[in-house]
């Protein structure tokens, strides 16, 4: 009964029958106490008796400080699990249009857990749209952990941050007397850090010393005005027919 209460906890996660596991664990060790017991009084050692009793009641006393621990964690609240949040974090990443979760918070009524999340889409999607977003990512959560969910949609203006953060990063690029020109900026998002991937156009006949210390510069330049990032960034030479930096050319000469 021990054992299949205790897997039944397990599987469902209840407190309830984990400490009932415990009972019919504490019951048969304490049967098994007192029939060492018995035995030993019928055949000369009665001190067995009180040993088994010391031993059984520090086992029910233990027991019972762990579950009373655990009870008054679950009344007060707890914070989620570390693995549940990760886990919740990798479904929302798999799902499509989910910038990204915040508060994520669990009510636990027994075998009936909640989840409740704030979810961040775009600002500009339709209602319609962002409801079908909050549906995916509530049947994918409650395909993977059985919790029923419910979802709070923050709007994150992806579109204003990708300016304001492609101003930055050109403003920077701008400073740097060795770059001819620039295109094919990209901010991708990670799941750690953004990746910016940049396209620079140099004299053709700058050295590798000087490209790679100019890439070094940028990278710190970056980190220190926009933020934590990745930097990927692809040299190209100038040359007299480039089509891109024709324009920029003739701005560098005036």
């Amino acid at each position: 009964m021990a054992r299949y209460s205790n897997a039944i906890a397990k599987k469902i996660k209840s407190g309830v029958l984990k400490a009932d596991a415990w009972h019919h664990r504490s019951d048969a060790i304490s049967s098994i106490g007192v029939a060492i017991g018995i035995l030993g009084a019928r055949y000369g050692f009665p001190i067995l008796d009180p040993i088994f009793g010391i031993i059984v009641s520090a086992i029910i006393i233990y027991v019972g400080i762990n579950l009373v621990r655990t009870a008054s964690n679950f009344l007060l609240g707890q914070s989620p699990d570390q693995e549940l949040i990760k886990q919740i974090k990798s479904i929302a990443q798999k799902t499509e249009n989910v910038i990204g979760i915040h508060d994520i918070s669990i009510h636990d009524y027994g075998t009936t857990k909640i989840l409740t999340i704030h979810a961040e889409v775009d600002s500009n999607l339709p209602l319609n749209e962002a409801h079908k977003i909050a549906d995916n990512l509530e049947n994918n959560i409650h395909i993977k952990t059985r919790y029923s969910t419910i979802i709070h949609l923050d709007p994150k203006e992806i579109q204003c941050e990708l300016k304001t953060k492609k101003r930055i990063i050109e403003t920077i690029l701008n400073k740097q007397k060795e770059i001819v020109t620039f295109h094919k900026i990209q901010i991708i998002r990670g799941t750690d850090n953004e990746n910016i991937k940049i396209h620079l156009i140099v004299d053709k006949d700058m050295s590798i010393k000087n490209s790679h210390e100019l890439c070094h510069r940028l990278k710190s330049s970056l980190e220190e005005v926009y933020g934590s990032c990745n930097v990927d960034i692809h040299f190209e030479p100038c040359g007299k027919d480039c089509k891109i930096c024709t324009i920029s050319c003739q701005k560098r000469i005036t």
